[in-house]
């Protein structure tokens, strides 16, 4: 009987949950990563809501976005964010002509701006560019409902770049001046193990 209980089911645990807990698992770095990701994240929530910025969670977000693994790549992917972020705003001005006063007609354009962002980010090199530029411009196209008119139209979706400059700018502000330059990452595990391949 025990013979067939083992067959059926296994007693080692799965591969997903070993992956889970070698991913979970403390290495240096890992506090001060963490330490920096709140501080940043908090910052940026307590900007946005004292100047009451539209899309408040999406810098949060951004915040998340931004953080790579030291200063220089951080630097680089908030300056791209930042390009990204003006490039969907202006964007999103240009589909609000067409858009604006016909939701029929703005959903189709979600949908192609966060395929075409996708598949940018996986064809061009500046891909988590892409990426931004089609999330930020398919969230942005969801403010017209709310907004009375054209102007106030406008001026949410410029306080929405603003508050995109602002998470990129806020942590790097708090990256730059109390946490160390390179927090030390695990090398990816040779082989493959688990869901993920090195």
């Amino acid at each position: 009987m025990n013979d067939v209980i083992e067959t059926i089911a296994p007693l080692d645990r799965p591969t997903w949950l070993l992956w889970l807990r070698r991913e979970l698992a403390p290495f240096p770095g890992r506090g001060t990563m963490t330490l920096r990701l709140v501080v940043s994240v908090v910052a940026v929530m307590i900007i946005s809501m004292t100047l009451e910025t539209p899309l408040t969670a999406i810098s949060a977000y951004f915040v998340f976005f931004v953080t790579k693994e030291n200063r220089v790549v951080t630097t680089t992917a908030g300056i791209g964010l930042a390009v990204g972020g003006t490039i969907a705003v202006a964007l999103s001005l240009f589909f609000y002509r067409y858009t604006f006063d016909y939701p029929e007609l703005r959903l189709p354009v979600m949908a192609a701006t966060v395929f075409g962002g996708m598949f940018l980010s996986r064809v061009l090199v500046i891909g988590p560019v892409a990426f931004a530029i089609g999330f930020l411009l398919s969230y942005s196209q969801c403010l017209a409902e709310s907004a009375p008119d054209a102007d106030a139209l406008v001026r949410r979706a410029a306080l929405a770049v603003g508050g995109c400059y602002l998470s990129c700018r806020d942590h790097r502000n708090c990256e730059s001046n109390s946490l160390p330059r390179r927090p030390q990452i695990p090398e990816p595990c040779e082989g493959k193990q688990g869901l993920i391949r090195a």
